[in-house]
């Protein structure tokens, strides 16, 4: 979690091998993840499972940005329970 545009998805991308959408520099700073979106790991065991969530400080989102941001806390410590 952290704000958006940070550099969250190129960092999950480089640590895990996962292949989450990132930003494209030439075309500006814009929202890239949309919601919460896992993906399992390649070549790490045990299974590890990665959650890449949409900035916590998104202006897509409008009035509506702190109930997400509380959902999605939510969820990601519901799914890392598991």
């Amino acid at each position: 979690m952290g704000p958006q545009s940070s550099g969250n998805s190129t960092l999950l991308n480089n640590l895990f091998n996962t292949n989450f959408k990132e930003m494209d520099a030439f075309r500006g700073r814009s929202q890239t993840t949309k919601g919460i979106w896992l993906a399992k790991c390649a070549g790490i065991e045990p299974c590890t499972v990665v959650m890449d969530l949409e900035g916590t400080d998104g202006r897509e989102r409008g009035e509506d940005d702190t109930a997400f941001e509380m959902q999605s806390a939510l969820f990601a410590l519901v799914v890392s329970d598991i």
